[in-house]
């Protein structure tokens, strides 16, 4: 690069300067522009200044405008001054996902380059009110219309699309298909968070938040159903064997669930003091977001089904916290351990078995510092080889395809993606391959509790 990247931050909080305030030195980036709420303009004021960041423009909008679906013309007016200003052409949106369509909208209609976390959009009430999932779906549906016609490039934080082992199967599969026209029959994919919220948080947490009718589906839940997306794309190829409908069958846990499953009571004599979570009880638990989220999907031609997955996606399993108050690094040093499992067939032909665990992370907060596991990935490929070929069995660590994975391999990934959108390379995460992750997720959320049947057309990439 000749000349610093111009770069605009909105959100400057903890998964922002985990994930994007560190890379600015490495990829010689000015940060000229940080976008906020004036109820964090002191913190953010006295941050940057303490990291040497003292040139950067700051600009803050009234808190009242944290939930608007669009900017206002003053502050339309009034960024798209700065931005000319300060030459920005790349952004990133990094703020809670109510603000996401707002800014992704401005910065579109501006034919800024941006980088943003997932989930795209959040609107409140998704998990209860059907008129606000309708509202995604159109909101999304003008996004990609808007986007098609503009000269901005934009990238979803999808890191697993650069996951090297899972790309090594995607394209082994991709093979098999297009050779055998067997496509991929069955998915099941089982994943817990491992964030252990106590019961107060329910109510209070802004960094995923349940309180606003929305949850384990637009956290890291998120991931797993592009993950999906992502494998199933693959079928597009087969011949004469064409996906064009949906049923869906859900069930998830709301918090009224979850506070039958661990009363109040109980955690008092967990933690062997009066956490007085009791007073939660009286509390109206009806608009709270889902905690976790259980399906079974046919993927179907007509009235064949010709894959089924499953996805159970907990937020309330394994987790290694052990206090109630919470610690300044509520991301990664709150005691969460990832775990994960999918597997995958293609009918009898192909196999493949994935186990993934994360647990590296430290309580010094607490007193106690503790490394737990390194990042564990290990992978499991069984084929028919009498029919296809190749080895009937390999395994394989993902650490045996990474050079460097001292940061993690989902660091390493989340790399990738943003010096991608720093260089404006070509990106499996751009804001065109979410289509179908977001196709499903809308199904997702019609079919809580209920069965969900309609159209549903795989787009090839």
């Amino acid at each position: 690069m000749n000349k610093k990247t111009k770069l605009c931050i909105v959100g400057l909080g903890l998964h922002a300067k985990r994930a994007y305030l560190s890379k600015i030195d490495k990829y010689d980036i000015d940060l000229a522009l940080v976008i906020d709420l004036k109820k964090n303009e002191k913190t953010i004021k006295e941050y940057l200044l303490e990291k040497g960041f003292a040139s950067t423009r700051t600009y803050f909008l009234e808190d009242e405008a944290a939930d608007d679906i669009e900017l206002n013309e003053k502050y339309q007016k009034e960024l798209s001054s700065i931005l000319k200003e300060k030459g920005i052409m790349h952004a990133v949106i990094s703020t809670e996902p109510k603000a996401h369509h707002a800014y992704l909208k401005f910065f579109i209609k501006n034919n800024i380059n941006v980088l943003m976390d997932k989930p795209i959009f959040a609107f409140q009430g998704m998990i209860y009110d059907q008129k606000a999932v309708a509202l995604m779906d159109e909101k999304f549906k003008k996004m990609i219309d808007l986007y098609r016609r503009s000269d901005s490039k934009v990238y979803i934080n999808c890191q697993r699309r650069y996951n090297d082992a899972y790309s090594l199967i995607k394209k082994e599969i991709s093979s098999l298909i297009e050779k055998y026209n067997v496509g991929i029959t069955n998915i099941d994919i089982v994943t817990n968070d491992g964030t252990w919220n106590m019961i107060d948080e329910f109510f209070s947490r802004e960094n995923h938040p349940y309180k606003y009718g929305y949850g384990k589906l637009l956290h890291s839940g998120y991931h797993f159903i592009d993950l999906l997306m992502y494998l199933l794309e693959e079928n597009t190829k087969l011949k004469n064997k064409q996906i064009n409908k949906i049923s869906v069958k859900s069930s998830y846990i709301s918090l009224k669930d979850y506070l039958e499953m661990i009363r109040p009571d109980e955690y008092d004599v967990l933690f062997n003091k009066s956490c007085e979570y009791a007073k939660y009880l009286d509390k109206d638990t009806s608009k709270m977001g889902e905690i976790d989220f259980s399906s079974i999907i046919e993927f179907k031609q007509d009235d064949n089904t010709l894959c089924l997955a499953s996805l159970n996606l907990l937020q309330s399993g394994f987790s290694k916290r052990s206090w109630t108050e919470l610690p300044i690094d509520t991301y990664k040093g709150n005691g969460r351990v990832k775990q994960s499992y999918l597997s995958l067939n293609l009918g009898p032909l192909y196999s493949v078995k994935i186990t993934a665990n994360q647990g590296r992370f430290a309580y010094e907060e607490h007193g106690n510092k503790e490394e737990g596991y390194n990042d564990h990935f290990h992978v499991e490929i069984y084929r028919n080889s009498s029919l296809i070929g190749g080895e009937p069995f390999t395994s394989f660590d993902l650490s045996d395809l990474l050079v460097d994975n001292s940061l993690g391999y989902n660091e390493v990934f989340k790399e990738r993606c943003f010096k991608d959108f720093i260089l404006l390379n070509e990106s499996e995460c751009d804001l065109n391959k979410q289509i179908n992750t977001m196709n499903l997720l809308s199904c997702l959320y019609r079919s809580a509790r209920k069965e969900y049947i309609g159209g549903f057309k795989i787009n090839e990439q």
